[in-house]
C-alpha cells in the first residue's frame, strides 16, 4: 500500500533534502510538496488521504511566523485527522505555549 505525505516547506534545499531522506526510507511513499500555506490547503482539500505531515512551522513569507502551525490546527479539523498526533520540538513549544495545548513535544533542540 502506497503511503502519502504532505510536506510544507518553503526552503527548496530543505524540501529536497527531506524528500530524499523519505524516498531513501521507502520508494513506496508519495510526497506532495507545498511551499506556501494556500498550496498546502489545496492539497489537504484535494481528497488525498495523507498518512503523515512534515510541516515547517515558520514560513519565510509569514509575517507572524506560524503559518505551518496554523496548518497543523487546520488538519485537526478534518474528521480523519482529528486524533492525529503532532510531534514538535521543545523550542517550538516554548515559543507558542498557548497555541500548542494538544500537541506532543519531543525533547530535541
Amino acid at each position: 500500500m502506497k503511503r502519502h505525505i504532505l510536506l510544507l516547506e518553503d526552503n527548496d534545499a530543505q524540501a529536497r533534502s527531506l524528500e530524499k531522506m523519505i524516498k531513501n526510507y521507502s520508494a513506496e511513499i508519495q510526497i506532495s510538496h507545498a511551499a506556501t500555506l494556500p498550496r498546502a490547503r489545496l492539497l489537504l482539500d484535494s481528497g488525498t488521504v495523507f498518512n503523515a505531515f512534515f510541516l515547517d512551522i515558520s514560513l519565510a513569507s509569514d509575517s507572524i511566523n506560524r503559518k505551518g502551525l496554523q496548518l497543523a490546527m487546520d488538519i485537526r479539523s478534518f474528521p480523519q485527522y482529528s486524533r492525529l498526533r503532532f510531534f514538535l520540538s521543545r523550542l517550538i513549544r516554548n515559543i507558542y505555549p498557548l497555541l500548542l495545548t494538544n500537541f506532543t513535544v519531543l525533547p530535541i533542540w
